[in-house]
């Protein structure tokens, strides 16, 4: 396409983004004029504009242009859209390894721990991506894996929002001792309520990282006592970790490749001289 039929602005606003993000510490309006070879009132309502749309950030004295939320929140956006079809994946794939077995992908949102994706041995083979309540947040594995394997200002977010002597201390007793259940998990790599003469069923989370190291989501699974004695509960919770590692896996290689390609143009046409250019409220008691 001749570089002659683009839209003059929207390259610029490009080759703005482009620059800024390149800057260690922001550029000044002067910068980004004087690098594009643009007028000053050209430049300026360009920036305002990205400003505005939050695509760019203006901090004051000195004024300096940085990139703003919005251009993180498309990367985020790809990563969510891949971890959900990454999930879908292995969910459907550990409901046919374990048939009898509800299997979940849950994620953070807020200060609540919600079902994103699901697959239970009432509508087999059948991806779900349900509209249920919070899960409860400390009998829940999912919601003990959160607290396992987010950050510690995550965690305490989360118990400020959750206060434990409501919601964990008569399942727990002790904030020690839930505390030390998750440092077992850490260990572990995963969170295991395990089968026990009281219980009545397997439950058990593990998390999903996706690039860099941030805690996307949680896989959980969980089974009636004497299905897990079937299927031995080694074998449900290496599954279930090793679904977990693929999901955060997936969405990192998608998400390297599609860099990968941006920056050998792979997908683009060419431009010519552009070219190269570049509540809390009720809450759901499930198994998970």
């Amino acid at each position: 396409m001749p570089s002659d039929s683009l839209v003059q602005s929207v390259l610029r606003s490009l080759d703005i983004l482009e620059m800024v993000a390149r800057s260690e510490s922001g550029l000044t309006l002067q910068d980004i004029s004087g690098a594009l070879g643009l007028a000053s009132p050209t430049a300026h309502n360009l920036a305002r504009t990205l400003v505005a749309r939050g695509y760019l950030q203006k901090t004051p004295r000195p004024v300096r242009y940085r990139l703003g939320a919005a251009c993180f929140d498309l990367v985020q956006a790809q990563a969510r859209r891949e971890l959900l079809r990454q999930a879908s994946q292995e969910v459907g794939a550990l409901g046919r390894l374990f048939p009898r077995a509800s299997v979940i992908l849950a994620e953070a949102i807020g200060a609540e721990v919600v079902v994103v994706v699901r697959t239970a041995p009432d509508r087999a083979g059948v991806i779900q991506h349900p509209h249920h309540p919070p899960l409860l947040p400390y009998s829940a594995a999912v919601s003990l894996a959160y607290q396992a394997f987010c950050t510690p200002g995550e965690r305490e977010a989360f118990r400020a929002h959750h206060a434990f002597e409501e919601f964990g201390a008569h399942y727990w007793g002790t904030s020690e001792a839930l505390d030390a259940f998750l440092a077992e998990a850490r260990r572990l790599g995963y969170v295991h309520l395990p089968v026990g003469a009281a219980a009545e069923t397997l439950r058990a989370g593990a998390p999903v990282f996706s690039p860099p190291g941030v805690l996307a989501g949680m896989v959980g699974l969980s089974m009636s006592a004497t299905e897990a004695a079937a299927a031995v509960a080694d074998e449900v919770l290496r599954e279930l970790t090793a679904a977990a590692a693929r999901i955060g896996s997936g969405v990192t290689s998608t998400l390297t490749q599609g860099a990968q390609q941006h920056a050998d143009g792979g997908g683009s046409e060419d431009t010519g001289e552009d070219a190269g250019r570049r509540s809390r409220g009720h809450r759901l008691d499930g198994p998970v």
